[in-house]
């Protein structure tokens, strides 16, 4: 979309807590047939009271304990925020969705399950010096963007699924489990049993979002081994939109202008400005925000995310220095985008390249020689006068080396 960048800062809060998972039946070869599954316990949060003013002082102590970080925890996350919405956002002549959080999600669990080169090039796209950083890293990106308290739900899904040909370490995906959340499978790729049960698994986590790309999810026989990280959002704006201030205006595209639904609303509120770009947030209830970031005239989408001067924005937060309380007159477009990314391209020219080639080594995870055959990522974000909506996954595939 021309002249509208949409994104969501990474928020600096996080606290680390372990699934606990067992692993009974899943390392090693099992017995064929029906897929087994062992399953996460996620955190539980205290909801949302509403008018209910007894519970307040409780669903305030959940969501701190949930939500609190260490200081600077993300410092070192925006660089591979910033270079990867590049590489997927950028000259693009289309609407494109793209979710940092889940791919991020899946290269650290991606690096858990490698060595030597292989996990080092995933590292220095990460930003992290060893595999220990990046798993407490990871861990804490995990609990800074989960959120299910009955006022906003932000919640991320890990999986791991293996053929029952496999003999994987269970000390890996042990680790899997215990800091990713990731729920772990076992069966026969290319039978029905296992493609129902991977399109079941995401539709779940995913609240139905994606069907139609969950549906072409079939990993052939050939497939050994399988990850899949998922977000799924869902907010109510804190002041919503009243549909009858709605109208029709011109909206500008790389192809043409075309007519849309605009939803309005004037407010006091912070504007913020940059070298080449314009930004409002609209707030959700209880604190979540989305940022609303629009090029500047003369200025693309793809501008913007290869200029960088964005990210200062959400990385300084309240202190950042061009922003002036003013009244806004926001108009709106109501959009429903979806796409589907490649991921392998784009991956390979972040620096990651070893794991999908022969010269992969997979022998954190197993004995047998594996490569990446298949990488990529389908997400939607919806907005209407209630609020926002949003779902990714990311899928990775391994298979055997000839």
């Amino acid at each position: 979309m021309k002249n509208k960048l949409l994104t969501q800062a990474a928020k600096s809060m996080s606290a680390v807590l372990l699934a606990a998972v067992t692993l009974t039946n899943i390392p090693g070869c099992v017995n064929a047939g029906a897929v087994k599954s062992t399953e996460p316990v996620y955190p539980k949060m205290a909801q949302y009271p509403g008018e209910d003013e007894n519970g307040w002082d409780k669903w305030n102590s959940s969501r701190r304990k949930q939500l609190s970080a260490p200081e600077g925890y993300c410092d070192s996350l925006w660089n591979f925020y910033g270079d990867s919405s590049r590489t997927y956002l950028s000259s693009t002549q289309e609407n494109r969705a793209y979710s940092p959080v889940s791919l991020y999600m899946a290269l650290s669990m991606l690096a858990e399950c490698t060595s030597g080169e292989s996990r080092s090039q995933i590292l220095n796209l990460m930003n992290a010096p060893d595999i220990e950083t990046l798993r407490t890293q990871a861990g804490q990106v995990w609990n800074a963007n989960y959120c299910d308290d009955g006022a906003i739900k932000s919640v991320l899904a890990n999986s791991v699924w293996l053929s029952d040909s496999l003999e994987a370490n269970s000390g890996t995906l042990s680790t899997l489990a215990k800091s990713y959340y990731a729920s772990a499978h076992s069966g026969e790729f290319g039978s029905d049993e296992m493609t129902q049960a991977i399109r079941g698994w995401l539709n779940k986590q995913t609240g139905g979002m994606l069907n139609d790309a969950v549906s072409d999810i079939a990993p052939d026989a050939s497939t050994l081994m399988a990850l899949y990280s998922t977000v799924w959002f869902k907010g109510r704006w804190d002041n919503e939109f009243n549909k009858k201030l709605n109208d029709t205006r011109t909206f500008h595209t790389p192809s043409g202008d075309v007519q849309a639904e605009f939803m309005n609303q004037s407010f006091d509120r912070s504007y913020y400005w940059g070298e080449d770009f314009g930004a409002v947030k609209q707030p959700f209830v209880s604190g979540c925000d989305m940022w609303l970031i629009l090029p500047d005239e003369d200025k693309s989408v793809s501008d913007v995310l290869d200029s960088g001067n964005y990210l200062s924005l959400l990385t300084d937060g309240y202190d950042y220095e061009n922003s002036r309380t003013m009244k806004v007159n926001l108009a709106l477009s109501k959009f429903d985008v979806t796409s589907t990314i490649d991921l392998m391209e784009g991956l390979t020219e972040l620096g990651i390249t070893d794991v999908f080639s022969e010269n992969a080594d997979f022998s954190e995870l197993c004995s047998s020689e594996l490569y990446v055959n298949s990488a990529r990522q389908s997400a939607r974000v919806t907005i209407d006068e209630e609020g926002c909506t949003a779902a990714a996954f990311t899928e990775m595939l391994m298979c055997g080396s000839a």
